[in-house]
């Protein structure tokens, strides 16, 4: 099978959730999930103080994946000694969510935060002005399984998409549920050809029935050209 390309023309930030009793009271905390068409990212965490930086006129209001679903793998210290990309996925995505969080949705968004309203709407898919009108394209070269952990007679495991995207505790058996989180078919297919091969399922059964780990097995489909070593980079197109 050859590379598989995710294609993001628009992202979404949707489904958006304040929590009152979040630590401190006084904390103006919610959560949203960022939808990319491939995949969503879910519990991607927000904030609003009263800080204001050196240089801006109002607080800012920041963002924080540290507790999501998904983690984006590629970091700068990863390009050290070669040529690094202008901008890696988790930056194309920060700086789309920013233009709105602090840009054109900042005043209704503070509102929400600060308990002055009870709801906050989903947005429209928007295409982030930075991307000057192109679609965001993520390269996929292998997926691997791995991070197996059983109970209660089900199994969830870490799903990684190519170089730059892992998603923690997916259900994988005895069912493989995407959980509204993975969308994009071929992606989909891939993983369940990993999950039917009887290496794999001998493990998620042992997993699943007897409440154990498997920390240290990969299962790994590759596609031509995949080279560990080279991150081949996210472009606009």
């Amino acid at each position: 099978m050859k590379r598989i390309m995710l294609e993001v023309p628009e992202i979404q930030l949707k489904e958006f959730l304040r929590n009152s009793n979040f630590g401190k009271e006084n904390r103006r905390v919610a959560w949203f999930d960022l939808f990319l068409g491939c995949i969503s990212m879910r519990g991607i965490h927000i904030e609003i103080d009263d800080h204001v930086f050196p240089g801006e006129k109002r607080p800012g209001i920041t963002h924080n994946e540290a507790m999501s679903n998904t983690r984006f793998l590629d970091r700068p210290i990863l390009h050290h000694g070669k040529e690094r990309p202008k901008y890696l996925l988790d930056e194309y995505l920060a700086i789309g969510m920013n233009e709105f969080i602090n840009g054109t949705h900042y005043e209704v968004l503070k509102k929400f935060l600060n308990k002055e309203t009870d709801h906050f709407d989903d947005s429209e898919m928007f295409k982030p002005e930075m991307w000057k009108g192109k679609s965001l394209r993520i390269p996929v070269d292998f997926i691997s399984v791995y991070g197996v952990s059983g109970g209660d007679g089900s199994a969830r495991a870490h799903i990684r998409i190519g170089h730059h995207i892992v998603m923690w505790g997916i259900q994988v058996y005895p069912t493989f549920k995407p959980d509204k989180v993975i969308f994009d078919e071929r992606v989909i297919g891939e993983i369940k050809k990993i999950l039917a091969r009887k290496k794999v399922q001998s493990t998620l059964r042992y997993c699943a029935l007897n409440k154990a780990f498997d920390y240290e097995s990969r299962f790994i489909s590759k596609m031509p050209g995949c080279r560990k070593g080279k991150i081949p980079s996210v472009r606009l197109y």
